[in-house]
């Protein structure tokens, strides 16, 4: 069977539209149409980021060029080969085999009697992270603590000077706006500093009321965040409805009916499928509630109930 081009288009908006709308329907309520395709989405990411594992590190760093430098053919000498290239290169080989057998020890993590032997490479790759993380770090805070040394009174801006250039001794004159703002600047630095003193007696009102306004500048700063957030959330709920208003609903779907070809537009058709699954989830769920039994022994209320178990 072949499927056209426009076919395979229209399959493509349709399960984009059902993962957006399965995804959007926890705004309702946890419902298993949101966890079936929640756990859909985390296993192709898996899957994916397996692909690219191997085809990014695995493959062109590991095994690609150790086939390569076995010099491995069709025939039945690669046994031989195998041997010669050790001879060869020991040191490679012994370098392989240390890699090798230390990364053979994550798979102790199965094991309860042995686990402590997959500590080692654990360790090992946390300490490593926690350079690489350090550095990466480091490397860009550096300028933004040479940068929070702003001079309070400062002239013109210039290349050497970005926050401008130190007002006494210089001889030009003074910039007040560029002032002003620098000594804002070093402020609020200060002040959020301080409430991260906790060494200090924060029983000084001069403590205690930096720190308060340090713990401000911080809310401040923390609700610009959360706002940059909700854009950015904002924003791919808008590219969601651009896609579901621009390419599904007003996609045709063809059908024969009656010896002629008929089209309806795929928002339509959604439309109906969610009217028809919301009477069927609604005559399920009322038709499927327990109803409370009635009869003589029977307790009906909590107060009854007790006085029953009491009995």
């Amino acid at each position: 069977m072949v499927i056209s081009d426009a076919m395979k288009q229209l399959l493509q908006v349709w399960i984009g539209s059902i993962i957006i709308l399965s995804i959007y329907s926890f705004l309702y309520n946890d419902n298993k149409i949101y966890r079936i395709v929640l756990n859909l989405c985390i296993g192709i990411t898996a899957g994916y980021a397996l692909i690219v594992t191997w085809k990014q590190v695995l493959g062109p760093k590991w095994w690609d060029p150790m086939w390569s430098n076995l010099a491995i053919t069709k025939s039945a000498t690669w046994i031989g080969a195998f041997f010669t290239c050790i001879a060869q290169h020991p040191g490679a080989f012994a370098y392989w085999l240390f890699l090798g057998v230390l990364g053979s020890l994550w798979y102790f993590q199965a094991s309860r009697k042995y686990l402590w032997l997959a500590r080692i490479p654990i360790g090992l790759t946390v300490g490593m992270g926690a350079g690489v993380v350090f550095k990466a770090q480091l490397l860009p805070n550096v300028p933004q603590m040479i940068d929070s040394c702003r001079p309070l009174l400062s002239a013109k801006l210039t290349p050497l000077w970005p926050n401008g250039q130190p007002w006494i001794g210089s001889g030009l004159a003074l910039d007040p706006l560029q002032s002003f703002s620098n000594i804002v600047f070093v402020v609020g630095v200060a002040v959020v500093m301080v409430y991260f003193f906790f060494s200090f007696d924060q029983t000084n009102k001069a403590v205690s009321n930096t720190a308060s306004l340090g713990r401000w500048l911080l809310m401040i700063l923390f609700g610009g965040f959360f706002g940059n957030t909700i854009m950015s959330r904002m924003a791919v709920l808008l590219q969601n409805i651009q896609f579901m208003q621009d390419q599904w609903a007003p996609a045709p779907i063809s059908f024969a009916l009656f010896g002629r070809w008929w089209s309806i537009a795929s928002g339509w058709v959604g439309l109906i499928i969610v009217v028809l699954g919301a009477v069927i989830y609604t005559v399920a769920y009322v038709t499927g509630k327990p109803t409370k039994p009635s009869g003589p022994d029977t307790p009906q209320t909590e107060e009854e109930l007790a006085a029953k178990v009491t009995r």
